[in-house]
């Protein structure tokens, strides 16, 4: 299947994505891939999903990233680790989502993408970090996007993914984080590692700063966004000087448990500057494999009907 005839096969059941539209997004998909030089392969699946009597299935167009540190053959005995997984957000990606970034940056910041980010989109590791840091840009309104930097470089000598001015004269500065080893929340329900959840964070800003920036910490994880991740945020955003707001997002279905804005309360002005998912981000999912011990597959079977 060509990227197009995967995009209308994404898309065929949302109609806030016409033909006319997919068809503008496989060109760019297509002219970006090239650009990048990105080593990849097409995939098209569909998945079963049986509710009540009804059985119906959910599309699921994708590339692997080839070369990926990211593979299931990885995994060895008792292994957990999210290199040892495989499918979207790890050596995979959902085409319709690189889909809706490229045309995105096409459109708002043609001076940046790709080929500013050519390095990071091409390397297969550090690609799908990329990615969401510019999924994370298109969340904020307002922003005069002719200021927009990446890689910004700030006065402790570190760099924040981005730095921006938006038209009612707020000055940001936002750093994301995609914790990948949040899978073994999702898949083998370990404890929130909080530690691991907000690791050089704040270190990427400045001591104190008093040049009038905002700065705002985006946090991706793959297991919802629950009481006790909000619990474990709002105890550490109170503990630091360095971040005004936290942004999460999270992979999972329930929009509840896939977005949150925590700002500091002098800046509640952020709740309206950051936002929501739109439709598509809602149709987003991300279908995984990962290893799991032989006598866990036996209980589950020996328990089916």
């Amino acid at each position: 299947m060509s990227i197009l005839e995967i995009l209308k096969a994404s898309a065929g059941r949302f109609p806030f994505l016409p033909e006319e539209r997919l068809v503008r997004r496989a060109h760019f998909v297509e002219d970006d891939f090239k650009k990048i030089g990105l080593k990849y392969q097409l995939e098209f699946k569909e998945f079963p999903v049986t509710v009540g009597a009804k059985t119906f299935y959910l599309p699921f167009g994708s590339y692997e990233l080839m070369g990926s540190e990211c593979c299931i053959e990885n995994a060895r005995e008792g292994d957990q680790k999210h290199t040892s997984m495989s499918g979207g957000g790890l050596d995979k990606e959902s085409l319709l989502y690189f889909s809706k970034i490229s045309e995105w940056g096409h459109d708002h910041i043609p001076h940046h993408w790709p080929h500013r980010m050519r390095p990071e989109l091409k390397d297969p590791n550090q690609h799908l970090n990329t990615l969401r840091e510019v999924w994370w840009l298109s969340h904020f309104s307002g922003v005069d996007y002719t200021t927009v930097k990446h890689d910004a470089l700030v006065s402790n000598g570190k760099k924040v993914d981005w730095e921006f001015t938006t038209f009612s004269n707020l000055k940001l500065r936002v750093e994301v984080k995609r914790r990948v080893g949040d899978f073994q929340r999702r898949c083998y329900q370990t404890p929130l590692k909080t530690n691991s959840m907000f690791w050089d964070l704040a270190e990427k800003f400045p001591d104190n700063a008093t040049d009038g920036f905002i700065n705002v910490g985006c946090i991706t994880l793959f297991d919802p966004i629950d009481r006790e991740v909000r619990i474990a945020a709002i105890d550490w955003l109170e503990n630091q000087n360095k971040i005004d707001c936290l942004c999460f997002s999270a992979v999972v279905q329930n929009p509840h448990d896939a977005f949150w804005v925590l700002p500091k309360a002098n800046n509640s002005v952020l709740k309206q500057v950051v936002l929501p998912l739109d439709e598509e981000d809602k149709t987003y999912f991300a279908p995984h494999w990962f290893p799991v011990r032989v006598e866990q597959v036996a209980s589950v079977l020996s328990n089916l009907p």
